[in-house]
């Protein structure tokens, strides 16, 4: 694929914003953050947690997600 863009197949995770993991295929959104925690799209700081409770811009990602 010289250039496209191409979904993996394959299971996801089950862990959610806060959840320790060390690969994208340990969470439920598919994006494991800095190798350590789980992390997802986000609209407000209410829908982030734990060690990751701001909702930011992360340039390479259309949507806000929760960061530290």
């Amino acid at each position: 694929l010289k250039g496209d863009c191409a979904c993996k197949v394959g299971v996801r995770g089950e862990g959610g914003v806060g959840a320790p993991c060390t690969t994208n295929e340990a969470c439920g959104s598919a994006v494991c953050f800095d190798d350590r925690l789980c992390t997802d799209e986000c609209e407000t700081n209410a829908t982030c947690k734990g060690e990751i409770p701001n909702c930011k811009t992360l340039i390479g990602f259309s949507a806000k997600i929760c960061l530290p």
